[in-house]
Formats: C-alpha cells, structure tokens, sequence
C-alpha cells in the first residue's frame, strides 16, 4: 500500500495542479477583457444607429470584430495547452493528444470556437446596449468588466430597454442561450479550459504511476462542496482501467496509486 510519503506526494501535486487551474481562470479573464476593449474600440468607430447596431451591419465592422475572435480562441487555447503541459514536457505529445480528443461530440477545439461565438453576441448585445445610452466607451468597458460573469445581468440593458424598447430585441439572441447550465460565456470557457488543464496533469500523473507499475489508484477529494460521483469514487481501490481524475468538469480530486 502507499507509503505516508506516497500520500503527501500525491497532493503536492494535486496542490500544483489546482494552481495552474487557478493561472488559466485569470489568463482567460484578461484574454476576454483585451477582446471586449478591443471590440469596443472597433464598434464606436463605425457610427451605426444605435437602435440598428448590429456587427452585421457593416461587412468591415464584421471582419475586423471576427478577427478580433480569432485572436481570442488562439489565444485561449494555446495558454490552455501551456498549462496543461506546465514541466511535464517529456509527455507533451501523450498529454497533447488525450486532452484535444474528441469527448461528448466534440473536440475542445469544436467547443472553444462555439464559447467564442457566442461571447461575440454577449459584447454585441451589451454595446447595442451602452449606445442606446449614450455611454463613453471606458465607461461601457467597466460596466463589461464588472458584469463578466453575468452579462445579462448588467443594469445598462434595463435602462437602454426603458429608453429605446428595441434593446430588448438587441439581447435576445444572447439571452436565448444564457439561460440554463450557465448565464456567461465566461464561465463556460473557464469549465472548458480548466477540465482541459486537469486532464493534462492528471493524464501525466497516471502515466507516471503507470510506468511505475502501479496495479491502481485511491481517489481522495481536493474539495468539499457535495459532490455524489467523487464521494462514491473517494477513498477505494480502483483498477487502472477505470476512469481517474477528473470525474466531471470541476472535479478537484486527486490521487494516489497502489503497487
């Protein structure tokens, strides 16, 4: 059975693992704060109506905003695959080729591209938004800012709605999708890019125990918010051939091997 030191070993790394998750959090924050700056600065350039405002309004306004995405997937999905990698380059290709599989339907790629979209249409609501009210752009910048979370949620959509009722149709694309297993964009790139990190170490960590000779692994909890699946998988044997950490997006278990 593991040793005392086997154990600790174990969450050091579980330690280092919830830190480089914690790197891509505020990586993705910035990325997604220089795209909306960025796309404000293009939108107030093109003088649309701002009952009107669309990015397909104007093909030029469009191309530049899309570039603009462009950058933002790139971005997202190389500082993703750093920190997935982080010192454990001797597994790059190995951990490389686990994490930008497809899963569900879809590639991590597939789903970054979607989330990015989408994020286009959030910005677009909220700048049709903050025309309506005359709004500065740093001024409509912080309001972004502050409301990352929760874009529908910011107060310039009720009061652009009780100045100009069109606003409400300005949002309503977004809002179509806003409502269900998350309310931002924000937080669908940070489940997405974070599982694709822990995949990462924990892909390397198994592969260690592996080529150790480890005949199975405990899975102990990192968290204790309630979570049925990892009380269920915690603290028992398991065969290598069973599914290891991460369960589930979120999950923050670890785990220690068995020779």
């Amino acid at each position: 059975m593991p040793t005392k030191n086997d154990i600790e070993e174990a969450k050091a790394y579980l330690r280092k693992r919830l830190e480089a998750e914690t790197s891509m959090r505020n990586n993705l924050e910035k990325f997604m704060l220089e795209a909306a700056s960025r796309i404000v600065e293009i939108s107030y350039k093109y003088n649309i109506p701002p009952s009107l405002f669309r990015f397909s309004r104007n093909w030029q306004l469009e191309k530049e905003i899309n570039e603009v995405i462009s950058w933002l997937k790139t971005k997202i999905e190389h500082r993703m695959l750093i920190l997935a990698i982080a010192t454990h380059e001797e597994d790059e290709e190995n951990i490389t080729a686990y994490i930008t599989k497809e899963n569900h339907g879809k590639t991590f790629s597939q789903r970054n591209n979607i989330y990015c979209n989408r994020f286009k249409y959030e910005l677009e609501g909220t700048i049709a938004a903050g025309l309506i009210l005359g709004l500065a752009k740093e001024k409509l910048k912080e309001t972004i800012s502050s409301n990352l979370t929760h874009p529908y949620s910011n107060p310039v959509f009720k009061e652009a709605s009780k100045k100009n009722s069109s606003a409400t149709r300005l949002v309503s694309k977004g809002i179509s999708y806003g409502n269900g297993r998350t309310n931002s964009m924000f937080t669908a790139l940070d489940k997405l890019t974070n599982y694709g990190v822990s995949q990462g170490w924990m892909k390397h960590w198994w592969n260690m125990g592996s080529e150790k000779g480890a005949k199975g692994f405990v899975i102990f909890r990192g968290s204790s918010y309630p979570c049925q699946t990892c009380d269920e998988a915690a603290m028992r044997i398991h065969d290598m051939s069973e599914p290891y950490p991460p369960l589930h997006l979120n999950c923050k278990c670890g785990m220690y091997f068995v020779y």
